[in-house]
């Protein structure tokens, strides 16, 4: 089945918003049972955010893994106990709910990690320099978003098992900075090549102080050569001059009488 997306040849991921991801999960889960539909809804988001969690930050997360199993369990009893069916899809519902809101917080808190980690890699005087200080001022603006975003989510979490209407809204508060996160990393790709270029800027700005500095110095160190040389040859005519005021007379007197 093709998934509908925003933008796709523009799209640095297959999902650009919240939005999207949700609709794509709405599609294919109208392709199951009417029964497992919300299950199948679920575990396509959780996958989604697997993949870019494991793509994007090289880390597999265990907690969303564990999640799984117990979501394969509930499922293995509901089709063996038709008497308690309801109920443990509703088990399985919830432990892939978690899966979702655990893949999110993981990848909220990694994300955090490597914008921080980025910016002092490329060195923030770098990046001031991309787009006369605008990319850098996005970035700032984005990160402070995702922050309050991801604070705004976890004060939900209380919610959670309500109702289903409820755990989607949870779901999408928790969603929502993930999104954010990947718009940063989005920046990043687009701006490879103005970020490289102010790199190479500011090192030649860099250089070229360091050459007129050095100018300088040198030129500070001729001057104080040369007044140094000056001052010794003038303390030195000084101390002739003296003696010569003071002993000239005698080595005069001596010489007439010779």
């Amino acid at each position: 089945m093709e998934l509908k997306q925003d933008n796709p040849a523009n799209s640095k991921f297959l999902f650009d918003n919240v939005d999207g991801l949700l609709v794509g999960a709405e599609q294919v889960s109208l392709c199951s049972a009417q029964e497992f539909r919300h299950s199948v809804f679920l575990y396509f988001i959780a996958r989604h955010m697997v993949a870019i969690h494991e793509t994007l930050n090289g880390k597999l997360p265990f907690q969303v893994w564990n999640e799984y199993r117990n979501a394969i369990d509930h499922f293995m009893r509901y089709i063996t106990d038709p008497e308690n069916s309801r109920s443990q899809l509703d088990k399985m519902e919830g432990h892939l709910q978690r899966a979702v809101l655990d893949c999110c917080k993981l990848f909220c808190h990694r994300s955090a990690e490597w914008t921080e980690n980025k910016i002092e890699q490329e060195g923030t005087d770098i990046l001031r320099f991309v787009d006369n200080g605008d990319f850098f001022l996005q970035i700032a603006q984005l990160r402070e978003t995702a922050a309050h975003e991801f604070v705004t989510a976890k004060t939900s979490d209380g919610d959670l098992g309500k109702h289903k209407d409820r755990d989607r809204a949870v779901l999408r508060a928790y969603l929502t900075p993930c999104f954010t996160y990947l718009r940063i990393r989005a920046l990043f790709i687009d701006k490879r090549d103005a970020i490289e270029k102010a790199a190479q800027h500011i090192l030649a700005i860099r250089e070229t102080t360091s050459n007129e500095v050095r100018k300088q110095e040198a030129s500070k160190l001729h001057l104080k050569s040369h007044l140094v040389g000056h001052a010794v040859w003038a303390s030195i005519a000084a101390i002739l001059t003296l003696l010569a005021a003071k002993y000239w007379p005698e080595l005069s007197a001596h010489f007439s009488s010779h």
